[in-house]
């Protein structure tokens, strides 16, 4: 008897020191098409920067971070590039968010995976009164798993996540092109939102 508890101890201590991997199922929803990724809005740059800055609390990610700030902590790599001067940083400083498209089923429940991603918003000023905005999703990534053992504090990207890198929805992207097209008051021209098929039951 002790040398089978022995046994279990030491095998149990062998799986927490080197680690181990929980790995479980997902699909992936199908969209009819995507939706765009960049859109030319009819308001000065200026304008369009404005809008930004006082509507992204609507826009799916909530951390905001402007090439003209005078600290950037997360965006900077890209925001302090000259080609970038007029450009903004999105991110959720905990990854909060789920995926759209990306789904498992537990006991006949679908559940949506975590998502984590960033975003550039890359601000082009094609004349006094055209602007065009492109979002640039950066990294996204599921979780599709746990990584044993794992570090419990409450960090941007648990290591304890086992992460795939997925292709951009696009409904992200878009939703954010439809939160400035709001604040203009110009939502109502701009092409509907596109979403995929319903999840299986």
């Amino acid at each position: 008897m002790k040398i089978e508890i022995l046994r279990i101890f030491l095998i149990v201590t062998f799986l927490l020191l080197v680690g181990c991997d929980s790995k479980y199922g997902y699909y992936e929803l199908k969209m009819p098409k995507k939706n765009p990724t960049s859109y030319i809005f009819n308001f000065s740059i200026d304008v369009i920067k404005i809008i930004i800055k006082q509507n992204h609390e609507k826009m799916p990610l909530k951390y905001i971070e402007s090439a003209e700030d005078s600290s950037i902590v997360w965006g900077e790599y890209i925001l302090r590039k000259p080609e970038n001067k007029n450009d903004f940083y999105l991110m959720n400083m905990l990854p909060s968010d789920t995926s759209i498209i990306y789904y498992r089923v537990i006991d006949e429940t679908v559940k949506t995976l975590p998502y984590i991603y960033s975003i550039h918003l890359h601000i082009t000023s094609l004349d006094s009164s055209k602007t065009l905005v492109n979002v640039i999703t950066i990294r996204p990534r599921i979780c599709i798993g746990v990584r044993f053992p794992y570090n419990v504090l409450p960090i941007s990207e648990p290591d304890a996540s086992l992460m795939k890198i997925v292709a951009p929805s696009t409904i992200e992207e878009y939703t954010v092109l439809l939160v400035i097209g709001e604040a203009l008051g110009m939502k109502d021209k701009m092409p509907t939102l596109i979403l995929p098929e319903q999840p299986r039951k």
